[in-house]
Order: structure tokens, then C-alpha cells, then sequence
């Protein structure tokens, strides 16, 4: 730590440097990395998780692009679809089931930046669930140009799920 501050190039969360690791597949700073590890401590849930990783969006590799298509699937399912935890983390395992494969390109990444991963850690317990409700909200509502293909993407992982 050298008392400095970092700015996230996606969610724009200003935090005391940190040196550390980022999300592989994200594009995050590694104080809001850290911020993330956080919020697991004081109990994160799939939609947090699902909104922080579509949140750190990086499109420039295949696993990038698979990663952020995923997490706006379970964003989906989570905000709109009223499915369970377990139910989503089982259709995420669905979405992309060869992943070999090239995902769909992504055209352009949204302004990602507002609320962030430390509204939801900075809040009282009683508190967390409906900022990540907000903060989830506020990621779907950015990507709103691949709203159609996320559906479709969540339709098809839905009904690959039931079959196994």
C-alpha cells in the first residue's frame, strides 16, 4: 500500500491503493478487487457477484465476453425471472456449455460507472440486500443495447438446464 488512491477504470470506486490482483476476466482495479473480497466477508450473494462481474466488463478475449454475457444472464434471471440462487447458478453452467467456442461479440461496453460494490459493503446489514438490488439494477439498465441477446441467451441456458 503506498497511501495513494485508486480510481476502478469501470465503476469509477475511488479507494486507498492497494497492490493486488484483479478479476482475470474483468477489468477492476485492485481496490475494488479488494472491495469485492469484502463484501464476501460480510455476506455477498449471486446477485452481487452476477453485478460486480458484469459491472468489470472486459470484451477483449473470448472468456471476457463469455464472462460478462453469463453474469448479465444471471442479472436477468435474478431481476426479472425471480429465480432462486441455486437455480441461477445452475442456468449460468448452461449458457456457454462449450467453451471452446467463440462467444457472441459484444459491440460496445456501456459507462459502467455509479454505484459500486462499496455501496453495498458500506451498508448496515439491513441495508444490503435492497442496495444490491439497486446497485444490480443499475448494471442491467446500462447494458440495455444487449438486453434482447441476454434474454435470448438466458431462454436457451434455461431450457439446456432442464434437460440435464
Amino acid at each position: 500500500m503506498t497511501g495513494g488512491v485508486q480510481v476502478c477504470p469501470s465503476c469509477g470506486l475511488v479507494a486507498l491503493e492497494v497492490d493486488g490482483p484483479t478479476d482475470p476476466y474483468g477489468a477492476s482495479s485492485p481496490a475494488c478487487w479488494a472491495t469485492l473480497g469484502r463484501l464476501h466477508l460480510v455476506g455477498s450473494s449471486q446477485l452481487a457477484v452476477d453485478a460486480y462481474l458484469a459491472q468489470h466488463a472486459s470484451v477483449s478475449t473470448p472468456a471476457g465476453c463469455r464472462s460478462v454475457l453469463t453474469h448479465l444472464v444471471g442479472l436477468t434471471l435474478a431481476l426479472h425471472s425471480g429465480e432462486s440462487a441455486a437455480r441461477i447458478r445452475l442456468v449460468l453452467g448452461a449458457v456457454f456449455p462449450d467453451k471452446q467456442a467463440d462467444p457472441p461479440a459484444i459491440r460496445d461496453v456501456p459507462d459502467l460507472r455509479g454505484r459500486t460494490v462499496a455501496d453495498v459493503v458500506e451498508a448496515r446489514p439491513e441495508q444490503r440486500d435492497a442496495r444490491t438490488r439497486e446497485w444490480a439494477g443499475s448494471v442491467w439498465d446500462a447494458w440495455a443495447a444487449e438486453h434482447a441477446r441476454v434474454i435470448e441467451l438466458a431462454d436457451l441456458a434455461v431450457r439446456r438446464a432442464r434437460v440435464r
